[in-house]
């Protein structure tokens, strides 16, 4: 699962919001692939995501932007197909308590629309448990450290000068 989800980590649109939420201009989302690895642990189920940019600070906010807006993604494509059914069950819900208002008024008895009233039960409980696995879902995924420091790995001016000299 952890190596699925650096590839899914490692995408265009991912990389994109990144570039959007850090408000980097003069990048690409491919740029920024380019400059990106992401590296699942044999151990844990964490990834770490690793950015190489001429600028440390620029480095540091990209890596840690990055983590943040998979997570973000993440949690929310985890809870996109299940909000669509809680949707649709609380609409069925809403009908079957106007059927059996209809049927009770129509008969004048509490006990009429008897099967009505046990499926609106089984659907309350689906609801519950809908409505319990949105709430664990929705922060499924966390960035569990930010990028603390950053070296400047390019360019590597005082190496180029000796390169260039020698040559």
């Amino acid at each position: 699962n952890v190596a699925s989800a650096a590839q899914a980590a490692h995408t265009t649109p991912i990389a994109a919001a990144t570039l959007k939420a850090a408000n980097v201009h003069g990048m690409t989302a491919q740029d920024l692939l380019d400059e990106t690895s992401i590296t699942p642990s044999d151990t844990t189920s964490f990834f770490s995501i690793a950015v190489t940019d001429r600028f440390p600070d620029r480095a540091k906010l990209l890596a840690t932007t990055y983590a943040e807006t998979y997570v973000a993604v993440s949690n929310h494509n985890a809870v996109a197909g299940l909000s669509a059914k809680l949707k649709a069950l609380n609409a069925k819900i809403a009908q079957l308590k106007t059927k059996i208002a209809r049927e009770i008024a129509a008969a004048g008895n509490q006990s009429a629309g008897a099967a009505d009233q046990t499926e609106l039960q089984n659907d309350l409980k689906q609801q519950g448990a809908y409505q319990n696995g949105l709430d664990s879902l929705a922060n499924n995924n966390q960035v569990a450290q930010k990028a603390e420091s950053a070296t400047k790995v390019r360019p590597a001016t005082t190496r180029n000068l000796a390169m260039g000299f020698g040559i």
